[in-house]
């Protein structure tokens, strides 16, 4: 796993599966915003044998698009977009079984207060659908909705507002680590037929009528 999430590591143990999570502060350090990236990664992969790889980062600010500055504006597109998109070809060009799967969000489809986050996360969409794989590989983007047991929710300050927001929702209640990480190893587990397409875990929140 590239990118943290300790709650859905811990779920892919316990169903038996040998897992290396890999962020800005392991070691090696997979930070994709630094000039390494590219090298730690290429020797993560020749020297551990996987074929499920998950890409779970995300930078979400609590400012604008116009409040942001030219670097932190960058650093968003390269954790969200960029560090992604590269680390997947790596895999994908090395790994002839390669399974991947990208977490991205429902902000590519209904936008955010950040826009850099929205934008970005957009971006992972048309990798997806357009990249030519292997007879063997998969690719798949989740885009789920706000992750209740995450730190990018837990960490803000609208409790409030997050609230008003399941309160709302159709299922009453935000989506839990655990139902992510059991979505992706049933996905796993069936056919690789299953490809290049976007899944959206959103409860039915955009459901109209």
């Amino acid at each position: 796993m590239i990118g943290t999430n300790p709650i859905m590591s811990s779920y892919f143990q316990k169903a038996g599966f040998s897992v290396d999570q890999f962020g800005r502060n392991s070691s090696p350090s997979l930070d994709c915003t630094a000039p390494n990236f590219k090298q730690n990664l290429e020797a993560l992969i020749r020297c551990r044998s996987h074929s499920l790889y998950i890409f779970f980062s995300g930078l979400l600010r609590s400012t604008t698009i116009l409040q942001q500055n030219y670097s932190e504006i960058i650093e968003s597109f390269f954790v969200n977009s960029i560090g992604p998109v590269v680390g997947s070809e790596l895999i994908l060009q090395n790994v002839p079984n390669a399974r991947v799967f990208l977490i991205g969000s429902e902000s590519l489809r209904k936008g955010s207060f950040d826009m850099t986050y929205a934008l970005s996360k957009s971006t992972l969409k048309t990798y997806v659908l357009n990249k030519r794989l292997l007879p063997f590989q998969q690719l798949l983007l989740l885009s789920p909705s706000t992750i209740d047991d995450l730190g990018m929710t837990t960490r803000r300050n609208d409790h409030e507002r997050l609230e008003t927001y399941k309160l709302n929702h159709p299922k009453k209640r935000f989506l839990k680590s655990k139902e992510l990480a059991e979505l992706i190893l049933n996905l796993y587990r069936s056919s690789i037929y299953l490809s290049n397409t976007e899944i959206e875990v959103n409860g039915g929140k955009f459901a109209c009528c």
